[in-house]
């Protein structure tokens, strides 16, 4: 790569636009292959179309921090992706735009299809995906496998309503093997002594508990059981 003409230019630029050197450093750090694809091509313009709809600069800066292939995406696509995400309520104040931008440059059209029809499939409206769509962009950049065990579990083992999963999106991005799995065999196995009434739990609460939180509330508290618990807790819990 030519230093003058290559490597110099796309430094500038990304310095114009995250700040400083140690960001850019940082940001290069994460996607060292944004230099590859001559950031001062794209980079600038789109930087440029994301303050001009009213993203404050701090808030373009953590964007291109986050999202390091977005951002570079060929300017007339990007400025369709924008006015994408502005049509469907997308706020560019507000972080959530930037992961709307960054799903909408990472998923094809077809793939998109497949994900909203795997989602269909399990029961939600058209109307439940784009407002889980607003509430959590990232629920189309999941693989659909992972979406159809996440649905499979919560609908058939826990007997929850499609719509409660799309009223709560951000549980797709869990890990079905270390967190769903684990505290929804023990919580079903808590209910099926009796212990707990089905419909006194907030499972989407429960799901996002920490999980020193999660094992004093359900296995801690249940001293008869506790062993059980345990061991049923620890073998779904895949060690980290």
């Amino acid at each position: 790569m030519s230093e003058e003409n290559k490597i110099v230019p796309a430094l500038d630029c990304l310095k114009k636009v995250v700040g400083s050197n140690e960001e850019v450093l940082t940001l290069l750090t994460r996607f060292h292959w944004i230099l590859l694809l001559d950031p001062a091509s794209s980079l600038g313009h789109n930087a440029a179309v994301l303050r001009d709809i009213g993203m404050p600069k701090l808030v373009v800066s953590r964007f291109l921090m986050m999202n390091g292939y977005a951002p570079l995406t060929a300017p007339q696509r990007f400025k369709a992706i924008d006015d994408r995400a502005l049509a469907m309520g997308f706020d560019p104040n507000k972080h959530s735009f930037g992961d709307a931008i960054n799903s909408f440059a990472a998923v094809s059209e077809d793939n998109w299809k497949h994900k909203v029809g795997i989602l269909k499939k399990w029961g939600w409206s058209d109307s439940e995906f784009v407002t889980a769509f607003r509430k959590q962009p990232r629920i189309v950049l999941i693989f659909g496998k992972k979406i159809e065990g996440i649905m499979d579990l919560l609908v058939n083992m826990m007997e929850l309503k499609a719509s409660f999963v799309a009223g709560c999106p951000y549980i797709l991005l869990y890990s079905l093997e270390n967190r769903i799995m684990p505290l929804c065999s023990v919580v079903r196995h808590i209910v099926s002594k009796g212990l707990i009434e089905k419909e006194s739990y907030r499972l989407g609460y429960v799901l996002r508990c920490a999980d020193e939180c999660f094992l004093k509330a359900y296995v801690g508290k249940h001293v008869e059981i506790r062993s059980e618990l345990m061991a049923l807790y620890s073998s779904h819990k895949k060690v980290t």
